[in-house]
């Protein structure tokens, strides 16, 4: 135990308060039941009305207690909770004083990050707040701030809303001459702006003051934590030569973790270990990121409560399922899913209190691990729930992955055409991340996809050029599929129903050159038309009409879809096929269809009919591959809407 915990030890008993030289975990339990026993039946809110301390022993012991809690956290973690329940105890005993603000955040921290009673917990956290304003203690404002934030707040609420706050944590640290909170104020910024999924060139330049000032200051510990996470985002912008390993401007593994390994500055390594995990990950290095992971976990008592310890336990779950794809044996998988199951038991009482943060990542280590069972239908349902969970909470960074997990889900069941929708979204979303080496790293993996998405990487594409050029050539075959990803990239956040349905109307007809599209969605087992449009006019989102109730159509064709679940491309529709004799073929002497099952989840969804009645021919084989993808990516955003 360092010399400053046992001189502080020393100096308490002087004060009539004890603390063990020697912790261990059923002291902890003891103490923790001591200290329910003495808030009894207590409202929590109620305690900020106690009456304010005055005993001077105490007060001074209150004092001490606070100094030792740093040397506790980072060097003796079976101290750290025992000081904490000390100063609970002496505050409802002897009343409220300063110190009492930063206790009750303390004890708010250790029930949501130790003992999993967020509830309680986040309760205690605002009790704190509440007595910080109360004592309007200015050396005491950046402490308060920081737990809550840190280890509280994101429990119960999304991530985003703990940065303001850390950034008023700096500036109160560094109004008080407090260096060394000033660091931890510095740490929790950096670490949340990327954890929350911000855009990573935004990201890296917020993170750079932070990175000098802790230069400037001298703050070893804070330099090498922030410096960590700063280096991960170097990486994934593709500034490194090697993006698994965290060496480049910002940290360097190679010469600066000797050092903390011998220091045994556990947070330190945790933080090294977990973002080098996460990496590995990322770029399916799944074996050295299980490793990374199993040693972050064996440092995650020095940081509970805050946010890594939760994207830890997703990242070791996802890398563990990936590394079971691998296994041999029985037994190996048997092993590595216990663990899974257990991580997954945590993230759920996560996902519950704050599900903004932690549901969709509980819902992807879910589908994974179906996949891994072959249960192909709960896995399509638990990827969407996933992709639509992180895109609703912004985090790009997680939507990017769930889709990109969905895709490789689904070319592994040979159905290319869906897996490609869901490529392409998590392309585009590692593009709005940032995630430069990410995206990189897609396009060599499916190089061949990739190059025809990516010929025109130039051009700005949008609606109208779609319509201009489908306009122009009767057809797509002059659009390549990079126009059509784009396009409807830039409605994949589209949440209002009826807007979805009209843009994707006009976009399918635009791009297909058709004359008229029709789109039908099932509705109590029936098929309703819902959205209707053409080339000349407006696409229109109609009062759902039955489609026995509709003549103006080839409806034995439509029906015949639904039936088989099967594509139906004719090039001239009323000289070829087994649909001359339908009755509006032949009266309308129909040219080029295109009629295509919207499937989802192995589910029949639909139907989009599409039809040209100028050219013979118009939906070729050469462009069918984006029809699809149209189709397709109709499916899947309907869902997202659901």
């Amino acid at each position: 135990m360092p010399e400053a915990i046992t001189t502080a030890i020393a100096a308490l008993n002087l004060l009539g308060v004890s603390l063990p030289e020697q912790p261990n975990k059923l002291g902890i339990l003891a103490d923790s039941m001591r200290t329910k026993l003495t808030i009894g039946i207590k409202q929590i809110e109620e305690l900020a009305n106690l009456p304010e301390m005055t005993d001077p022993y105490k007060i001074a012991a209150m004092r001490l207690l606070i100094a030792v809690l740093v040397p506790a956290f980072l060097s003796a973690p079976n101290l750290f909770p025992i000081v904490t329940f000390k100063m609970v105890n002496l505050s409802i005993k002897y009343g409220n004083s300063p110190q009492a603000a930063y206790g009750y955040a303390l004890y708010g921290w250790l029930l949501c990050g130790g003992l999993g009673d967020i509830p309680t917990g986040y309760r205690f956290g605002q009790l704190a707040l509440k007595l910080m304003s109360q004592f309007d203690t200015r050396e005491l404002k950046c402490k308060v701030i920081n737990i809550v934030n840190a280890f509280i707040r994101h429990w119960k609420e999304h991530g985003e809303q703990t940065i303001p706050a850390f950034v008023e944590a700096l500036q109160s640290s560094l109004s008080t001459g407090n260096i060394e909170y000033a660091g931890y104020s510095s740490i929790n910024y950096c670490h949340y702006t990327f954890l929350i999924g911000e855009e990573l060139e935004q990201v890296s330049t917020a993170q750079q003051p932070y990175i000098d000032l802790m230069q400037k200051l001298k703050q070893e510990y804070a330099l090498h934590s922030v410096s960590t996470v700063g280096q991960t985002v170097l990486n994934l912008l593709g500034e490194s030569a090697n993006p698994c390993q965290l060496v480049g401007d910002r940290f360097n593994e190679e010469t600066m973790l000797p050092g903390i390994k011998s220091a045994n500055v556990m947070t330190s390594l945790f933080m090294i270990y977990f973002y080098k995990s996460m990496l590995l990950y990322l770029f399916k290095q799944y074996d050295a990121a299980v490793e990374n992971a199993a040693l972050a976990e064996k440092y995650t008592a020095s940081i509970l409560g805050f946010m890594t310890l939760a994207v830890h336990n997703f990242y070791y779950s996802l890398a563990l399922l990936a590394q079971c794809r691998q296994f041999a044996t029985k037994d190996a998988q048997k092993q590595a899913l216990k663990q899974v199951e257990s991580n997954q038991k945590i993230m759920k009482n996560w996902a519950t209190h704050a599900p903004e943060n932690y549901q969709h990542k509980y819902d992807l280590v879910e589908a994974e691990k179906a996949r891994i069972l072959g249960r192909d239908v709960q896995a399509m349902e638990y990827y969407d729930r996933a992709i639509k969970g992180a895109r609703n909470a912004k985090y790009t960074q997680e939507e990017a992955l769930a889709n990109e997990l969905a895709a490789e889900f689904y070319f592994s069941c040979d159905r290319n055409s869906t897996a490609e929708v869901y490529l392409l979204q998590s392309y585009y979303s590692y593009i709005r991340w940032g995630a430069k080496a990410k995206a990189k790293d897609l396009e060599c993996r499916y190089a061949e996809f990739f190059s025809k998405v990516l010929q025109r990487e130039q051009r700005e594409i949008d609606i109208t050029q779609i319509s201009t050029l489908s306009k122009t050539t009767g057809s797509i075959a002059a659009l390549d599929l990079a126009t059509v990803a784009r396009a409807l990239q830039a409605i994949s956040s589209e949440t209002n129903s009826d807007r979805l349905l009209s843009r994707l109307m006009h976009i399918a007809v635009q791009a297909a050159g058709a004359s008229k599209g029709l789109l039908f969605l099932i509705d109590g087992g029936r098929l309703q038309l819902v959205a209707e449009g053409s080339v000349d006019a407006a696409t229109r989102v109609v009062s759902p009409v039955a489609l026995e109730a509709l003549s103006n159509l080839p409806v034995s064709l439509i029906r015949y879809v639904e039936r088989t679940r099967k594509t139906v491309v004719l090039n001239h529709a009323a000289t070829e096929g087994i649909f001359t004799n339908d009755s509006y073929i032949r009266n309308t002497q129909t040219k080029s269809i295109f009629c295509y099952p919207l499937i989802h989840q192995e589910k029949f969804a639909g139907v989009l009919y599409l039809e040209n009645n100028l050219t013979t021919g118009a939906f070729t084989s050469t462009n069918l591959e984006v029809l699809k993808l149209l189709a397709s990516q109709v499916s899947v955003s309907l869902f997202y809407v659901a």
